[in-house]
């Protein structure tokens, strides 16, 4: 079974350098008990299923789709506000961490991942990073579509 297990914190502002990159269009078809989502990132479209989260961990199932499905999931089928975001690769120590520039919407949200081989994983913790928000639902990508970040009260 293919599982994800990933930790998520905040950050103010990327760090410095010059990282690769890829620009994502997303949105989502189911965001209940399992989350489908459709994704385009730069010009591959994929499709996600997410079972429900346990120790942070879930299981996760992705797959190449041809792009113009994707688009078309995007424009017709999916709920919601889509999200968009430059996704930076970030090396730090043993780890590569994905760090999330929130678009439109859901700007100025920054948060960065990283995914772990076990929910116990020890791990270097970069200085650049902010409060941790793994457990907090409101920073995930199927709450930010129904609930833009520029529309939060606090």
């Amino acid at each position: 079974m293919a599982v994800e297990i990933e930790r998520k914190f905040l950050l103010h502002e990327l760090p410095s350098g010059e990282y690769p990159q890829n620009a994502i269009r997303q949105g989502y078809l189911s965001r209940g008990h399992t989350q489908v989502r459709v994704r385009i990132a730069d010009q591959t479209g994929l499709l996600t299923v997410k079972g429900p989260k346990a120790d942070n961990m879930r299981p996760e199932y992705e797959y190449e789709i041809p792009k113009l499905d994707a688009e078309f999931m995007l424009g017709s089928l999916c709920t919601g506000n889509p999200i968009k975001k430059t996704r930076y690769f970030v090396r730090h120590s043993a780890h590569m961490w994905h760090i999330d520039v929130f678009a439109d919407a859901n700007a100025p949200l920054i948060v960065a991942e990283v995914e772990l081989k076990s929910p116990r994983e020890a791990f270097d913790v970069p200085q650049w990073v902010g409060a941790e928000v793994t457990d907090d639902e409101r920073f995930s990508n199927s709450y930010l579509c129904e609930h833009p970040y520029r529309t939060w009260t606090s």
